[in-house]
Parts: structure tokens; C-alpha cells; sequence
């Protein structure tokens, strides 16, 4: 048996899930744990993420946590609040794009600027578009799904 602190320390493994399998859960989770009818908190304020600027974005209290994910590409900016419970996916998505902005897209793309002509910084900066692209996807998604589901749009 481990004690404890030994099962803190270990390190944890993070299987990987297929875009499809987080898209679906995620759609299933907005369309059946919404519900107007409750004062309960429901799952699309854990997916809750605006463009700035555009017809979905909100106004909020000066005060709120929040994080926001410019596109390196396009300059659109993508917000979102976190939850009281600190439990929002789209806080942690937008937190993770940025991270992998800075950690990874950046240095890659200026690797690729130094040398272009360099396959290995060629191949970087692909791998880094096409995970940009996933992130990118995923912003989009849950705005989607976010608009099937929100009933401020009545």
C-alpha cells in the first residue's frame, strides 16, 4: 500500500483523447446538464467563451477572473471567466492556447524566420500550426455549442 504523500508524488499520465471524443462529450454535457429550470450552476457556464467584439461577447464585473487568447494569426481575441468553483473548461482551453502560443508556437516561428530553409524548423513550425489550428477549432466549437444551448439569445 502507498501512503499518502507517496500517491501525491507520483507522477500522473494523461491518456490521450481524440478530438472527436472531447467534441462529443463536451456537446453531450451542454445539451443535457443545461437546464433553465433550476438555480443550479449548468454546464455551459463552464464552457462560457466570447469574441471580443463580436455579437456573443458580454460585458463583466471589473472584478472577474478572467483569461483572454489572442490568435497569433487573425489579432481576434477570445475570452473567458472562470467559475466560482475554478472548475471552467474554457478558462483552462484559453490558458493552454496561450501557453502553447508562447511555450511553442513562437519559438518555432521564429526558429523558422532564422533559417527557412531548415527542415527541422520547417517541421516544428508545422507541428505547431497544426496544434494552433486544433486549439483554434475547439474556441469555435464550444462557441457553437455555447449558442445551441444559451437562452439570452431568445
Amino acid at each position: 500500500n502507498q501512503s499518502a504523500s507517496e500517491i501525491a508524488q507520483t507522477p500522473r499520465i494523461a491518456a490521450p483523447v481524440s478530438y472527436d471524443l472531447a467534441w462529443f462529450s463536451t456537446l453531450l454535457n451542454v445539451v443535457f446538464n443545461t437546464s433553465t429550470y433550476d438555480g443550479r450552476p449548468d454546464f455551459v457556464d463552464y464552457i462560457f467563451l466570447v469574441e471580443e467584439g463580436s455579437g456573443d461577447d458580454r460585458d463583466t464585473a471589473p472584478e472577474t477572473d478572467e483569461v483572454i487568447f489572442t490568435h497569433p494569426h487573425t489579432g481576434i481575441r477570445y475570452r473567458a471567466t472562470q467559475t466560482l468553483d475554478q472548475n471552467s473548461l474554457s478558462y483552462k482551453l484559453l490558458s493552454r492556447a496561450n501557453r502553447m502560443v508562447t511555450e511553442e508556437w513562437e519559438p518555432a516561428k521564429a526558429e523558422l524566420e532564422s533559417d527557412p530553409n531548415d527542415p527541422v524548423a520547417q517541421a516544428n513550425f508545422s507541428r505547431a500550426e497544426r496544434r494552433l489550428g486544433r486549439y483554434s477549432d475547439f474556441i469555435q466549437d464550444l462557441r457553437v455549442m455555447r449558442d445551441l444551448v444559451d437562452y439570452y439569445n431568445d
